[in-house]
């Protein structure tokens, strides 16, 4: 068979069964634009449907960052509801408002999640911290990466959080750049052993150098015969999933700028971290938050099984799990992203939390569990207040039954 003879399945929209109808206006192709490049297909028609393609609240924020560059505007909860190119493009609107841009200082509220960290994790609180590694397909500049990663930490102000002891409570306070100097620290590996276990071993000794005092993030480059690579480690008060895929995009960004011998410009930023948690504070105490109550009483008294263990354990920490991984392959993927929730209008967690009741269900003969689900957090809860390009914690943890 000549393969290469045969149409392009997704031009045709035959993955979707939507027929490939090309954008008309600015906003459309714009829109088309952002589309294939954060759900990594194409090409994008205006009657394909986000969802449908493998889009999810992550990728929705991501493309609302994007269109922020645009200096055009819509929220997280317009892509929920009108998740074509055609519906969603008569809804952008001009971005009117822009954030402050110059360093924010001072005290920052605890947030929830933050509020939660340091009571469950409060022997080690400064280890419990996040990490990329980084690998370049050649030799870095170091001179270069040092700008970069110098904008980065001057740019995303949460980067720039300390937390001390006071009276028996933890303050957050955001600090200036003179305050926290850049730590890159370089490890020349050429003509050594490079075996990701070796590389791994050199990244697992920043965790236990963290303080709480600052600084929040710390970097080690590794040298290589041929190539680098860079693994950068962050403390999770200030830092989550979006706002790795942020920092990194900035960063390969400010990089490129300065090899070229250019100064490093990063998008505008959107609202800070300290704004947000204002508000949250004040939110929690608000009477919309008063009604939820009783839900989460209900919630809380449910009766659960608990799943039985295999035997006795001494201790029961993070350093005692395990984790263990499967992959699905390339199709089977893209089923369960798209083809598999267009049945009975699902989302993906919805799919793996039923998958998950029904192991426990074969395994143990549980029929009701509980357990923890995590969000995204960046919620547009009341006021006008944009976090789409802005870096911290903004994790919600609640029990789900």
């Amino acid at each position: 068979v000549d393969k290469k003879a045969l149409l392009d399945s997704k031009a045709a929209g035959m993955e979707t069964g939507v027929q490939y109808v090309p954008p008309r206006s600015a906003e459309e192709r714009i829109l088309c634009g952002l589309w294939e490049q954060v759900l990594g297909c194409g090409p994008v028609g205006i009657r394909d449907n986000f969802f449908d393609l493998g889009g999810d609240s992550i990728k929705a924020i991501q493309i609302v960052s994007r269109l922020s560059r645009e200096n055009l505007a819509i929220e997280v909860r317009d892509l929920f509801a009108f998740p074509t190119v055609r519906d969603l493009a008569v809804h952008l609107t001009p971005k009117v408002r822009i954030a402050e841009q110059g360093p924010v200082t001072g005290p920052v509220p605890l947030t929830a999640i933050q509020a939660w960290h340091f009571r469950a994790n409060w022997d080690h609180a400064e280890h419990y911290t996040q990490a990329v590694l980084l690998h370049a397909r050649q030799r870095l500049d170091e001179h270069s990466l040092r700008q970069a990663m110098a904008a980065l930490q001057e740019h995303h102000d949460a980067l720039r959080m300390s937390y001390r002891v006071e009276q028996g409570g933890i303050v957050q306070e955001n600090r200036t750049t003179d305050d926290f100097p850049l730590s890159i620290e370089t490890i020349d590996l050429r003509g050594k052993e490079r075996s990701p276990e070796e590389i791994g071993r050199r990244c697992s000794k920043v965790p236990a150098s963290m303080r709480l005092g600052g600084p929040m993030m710390r970097a080690v480059l590794l040298r290589g015969d041929s190539a680098d690579e860079l693994c950068i480690v962050i403390h999770h008060l200030v830092v989550d999933g979006v706002s790795w895929r942020i920092l990194i995009e900035d960063l390969e960004t400010g990089y490129e700028q300065a090899l070229a011998g250019n100064a490093v410009r990063l998008p505008r930023k959107t609202d800070p971290f300290k704004k947000w948690a204002e508000h949250m504070q004040e939110y929690s105490a608000g009477p919309k938050l008063m009604e939820e109550i009783p839900f989460w009483r209900t919630v809380e008294e449910t009766a659960t099984d608990r799943v039985p263990a295999d035997f006795p354990a001494a201790s029961n920490r993070c350093e005692d799990m395990e984790t263990l991984v499967c992959e699905l392959g390339e199709e089977e993927t893209a089923a369960l992203l798209t083809k598999a929730n267009r049945a009975f209008h699902t989302e993906t967690k919805d799919l793996l939390l039923v998958a998950l009741g029904r192991t426990f269900k074969r395994l143990f003969g549980i029929a009701r569990s509980v357990i923890d689900l995590e969000g995204h957090g960046r919620e547009a809860i009341g006021g006008a207040i944009d976090v789409a390009r802005t870096v911290g914690w903004f994790t919600s943890l609640y029990p789900f039954v």
